[in-house]
């Protein structure tokens, strides 16, 4: 027969095989370390300044290091030395005048101003009354700049401001003329070497943008500076727009000698819309741009407004003295080729 167990061994048994609670309330006991000051490492030292007990020891001349890295910058730590451009917002040159922390340095940047009411007054237009923290937000060019990562082609954003007023972006400055005033001292166009390596900077710029669903909008050589490596460096990015928008203007917008023919207002001659084929807008711009590098003389360019559209959509005349290659004016060309669809890199951006 099996063995039974007695009372006394069942009892045993359930004693030695019950599982405790790890903590108990009743057997909770609160235990502090201390460690003598002399031991301390010197950042946590200056806490056990006060309320020592005598066998602790205190370090003296004690201090907390200071942060490794700087505070950010604010507009008073900021001197205002000149005016670099005054377009539609104006253009400082400033340096940082800050010496508090180790790493503060020298440095220059090209700071733009943006008036809050002219914020206001776009937003207002279309039907959108914004706070003041949407007011320091509701900017194409730092929105877009915001994402992008740092590129040779393009001035970076380095950090924003805002005051009663105003909005400053704190972009990189570029010591150095636009390709506008290079080509004013070559009134008949540049050589054909030249005019090949200024497009191709302008070709990286645009295929960075794009591959970032961003399209400038507004290319044109005031909106392109020489640094001091001689590449150019594409700025101004008030009209630029992520895509795909519904929402966003697309007709009017722009400079219209640089405009494509779907952004002009009223005109029927093409169906296409500039929201379906947004990059081709930059490559149409960046067609003008390589036309005037090579002649000195803008591609579509007349008394009236609306002549300039209409010679859009003519065929393009070259000058009798420019000596370029029959290669080189198509490509032009087919840059400037009315309907989008057709033509302007869309069927593979650059490496078309």
């Amino acid at each position: 027969m099996p063995r039974v167990p007695t009372s006394q061994q069942t009892k045993h048994r359930s004693r030695k095989t019950r599982k405790e609670p790890y903590f108990e309330k009743e057997r909770i006991k609160y235990e502090y370390l201390t460690i003598p000051g002399d031991v301390l490492s010197r950042p946590f030292a200056s806490s056990f300044k006060k309320n020592l007990d005598p066998e602790f020891v205190e370090i003296p001349n004690m201090s907390i290091p200071k942060p490794l890295r700087p505070p950010p910058l604010a507009l008073c730590d900021l001197e205002c030395i000149k005016t670099l451009g005054q377009g539609q917002y104006r253009v400082l040159l400033v340096r940082t005048k800050r010496k508090a922390h180790r790493l503060d340095r020298e440095s220059f940047f090209a700071l733009k101003v943006i008036p809050r009411k002219v914020i206001r007054k776009k937003a207002i237009f279309h039907a959108f009354q914004p706070s003041d923290e949407e007011l320091s937000i509701d900017d194409p060019e730092r929105s877009n700049l915001a994402l992008l990562p740092w590129n040779p082609f393009i001035a970076g954003l380095l950090q924003t401001f805002h005051d009663a007023q105003n909005l400053y972006l704190g972009l990189e400055y570029i010591p150095g003329p636009t390709l506008r005033s290079h080509l004013r001292s070559h009134n008949l166009g540049l050589p054909a070497r030249d005019a090949n390596f200024y497009f191709s900077n302008i070709v990286c710029a645009l295929e960075f943008l794009h591959s970032h669903k961003i399209v400038h909008r507004d290319l044109k050589p005031e909106n392109f500076l020489l640094g001091p490596d001689g590449y150019l460096v594409l700025t101004d990015f008030g009209t630029s727009v992520r895509c795909p928008n519904e929402e966003i203007q697309w007709k009017g917008v722009g400079t219209h000698f640089y405009m494509a023919p779907e952004c002009h207002e009223g005109m029927k001659k093409i169906d296409a819309h500039p929201k379906d084929i947004p990059y081709a807008l930059d490559w149409w711009a960046a067609g003008c741009v390589l036309y005037e590098l090579l002649t000195g003389e803008m591609a579509f360019c007349e008394a009236h407004e609306m002549l300039t559209i209409l010679k859009a959509y003519e065929e393009l005349d070259w000058p009798p003295r420019v000596q370029v290659s029959k290669r080189t004016m198509s490509f032009v060309d087919d840059l400037l080729e009315p309907e989008p669809s057709t033509g302007r890199g869309c069927a593979g951006g650059s490496t078309e």
